[in-house]
């Protein structure tokens, strides 16, 4: 080849190249600028991200996180043919009351945000005095009854996820199932002032499914030697326990104990565990006889797909080792769904209609809306959730089972 033609040719080149890696990167900056100029739906997150609590919450932030990114790569969501990305504020609630307080009004008074996820358990009524009165609208993850977490002074607020109350109807419901035998149980619960709410509750809904109770059985939220408590459980004459609210570390910490007294009553771990954090926490020889509903650590067959998409996105980040409570997973997408149903971004037009809402779609399937008897407010969303337990040393996934709508 001529070496002014050569020359020539490759000069074109270049200018080609050039143009058109020019072309791509103002493609992709427009595409970047257009998404960056897409509106944003702030949704606070109260989260406890440091103190007792974190062993819970930092695991809610991280699938909130995945939540988003599924709503976001779909579009977000549309508002009158508007749409909004998600964007999450978190604030560290540093699981203690002051915490959650100073935190709520953090993303209220400063970062403005209308809607806020959490905070789980007792922690949530603290938060009533900054949100209310600002309207925002609040999808609690857990409720244990207190006042001021859910009842007909918070209506703003709504819970997301079966709490406390729900997982004593399916953990009584399941316990006759796969224990017949069984006609009494002790209650226990964290000694943090909820068993002059809940007790009354409970008991009736063990009634209801043939169950007695014998004893109230209180432990410390942060206790670390459960010897006491196991012993106290191991004397009873209860033939079954049914642990309601509190963490895994202390579910394993009385089952091992209990189980290294000599006692095989079945025991029910209604906390939102999963069988293979039990296993893990407890041991091989104490994870024996108990059942655990909550989510995670094995293969469960009839998912939803957007559970089964969460799932796998969590079990490809971080293996199956994690965790997962996918709570604050629902609030966000009950938030996403009545704002698209309501047409409107105003917290007053999705309270409005969340509450005209009976069933509502969430990631574990569809739900149903109740509460008015139990909570004072028709404000409570409820829905199936898998039971779990160990067989020859191995986590198993053993049924659905279905709380039904809360009276």
């Amino acid at each position: 080849m001529d070496r002014k033609k050569g020359l020539g040719l490759a000069t074109g080149l270049v200018v080609i190249l050039f143009l058109a890696s020019t072309l791509f990167i103002g493609a992709c900056g427009s595409a970047a600028a257009a998404s960056s100029a897409q509106p944003k739906l702030k949704i606070g997150l109260l989260v406890c991200l440091t103190g007792w609590f974190s062993v819970y919450d930092t695991l809610e932030w991280d699938e909130a996180q995945v939540a988003r990114d599924i709503i976001n790569e779909k579009g977000g969501v549309t508002v009158g043919g508007q749409k909004y990305l998600i964007e999450l504020v978190p604030e560290d609630c540093k699981s203690t009351v002051d915490g959650v307080v100073a935190a709520a009004k953090k993303l209220v008074y400063e970062d403005k945000v209308q809607y806020i996820a959490g905070p789980a358990a007792f922690f949530s009524a603290a938060a009533k005095g900054v949100t209310e009165p600002s309207k925002v609208l609040r999808a609690i993850a857990w409720c244990t009854n207190t006042p001021g977490e859910l009842d007909n002074t918070t209506p703003y607020t709504f819970l997301s996820h079966d709490a406390t109350v729900e997982f004593g109807i399916m953990g009584s419901k399941y316990m006759k199932q796969a224990h017949p035998d069984v006609k009494s149980v002790d209650l226990l619960i964290p000694d943090d002032g909820t068993i002059k709410y809940l007790g009354p509750i409970l008991e009736n809904i063990y009634k209801q499914q043939g169950l007695s109770l014998v004893n109230t059985v209180l432990y410390p939220n942060e206790g670390v030697n459960f010897g006491p408590i196991a012993a106290r459980l191991n004397s009873s004459k209860a033939d079954a326990v049914m642990m309601q609210n509190g963490i895994v570390p202390n579910a394993a910490g009385i089952l091992k104990a209990l189980r290294e007294m000599g006692s095989n009553k079945p025991f029910a771990v209604l906390i939102g565990a999963n069988a293979a954090d039990m296993l893990a926490a407890a041991g091989k020889p104490a994870a024996t006889q108990f059942f655990a509903i909550g989510m995670g650590g094995v293969e469960m067959p009839d998912m939803p797909p957007t559970l089964a998409e969460i799932q796998k996105r969590l079990l490809a980040k971080y293996g199956r080792d994690r965790s997962m409570h996918l709570q604050i997973v629902n609030s966000i997408f009950e938030f996403v769904q009545v704002i698209e149903k309501a047409k409107s971004i105003d917290t007053t037009k999705v309270r409005d209609t969340w509450e005209k809402l009976n069933t509502m779609d969430t990631p574990y399937g569809t739900a149903s809306i109740g509460g008015l008897k139990t909570y004072g407010i028709k404000h409570a969303v409820s829905h199936r959730m898998p039971v779990q337990t160990v067989e020859n040393g191995q986590a198993k996934f053993v049924t659905w089972i279905d709380p039904g709508m809360v009276p």
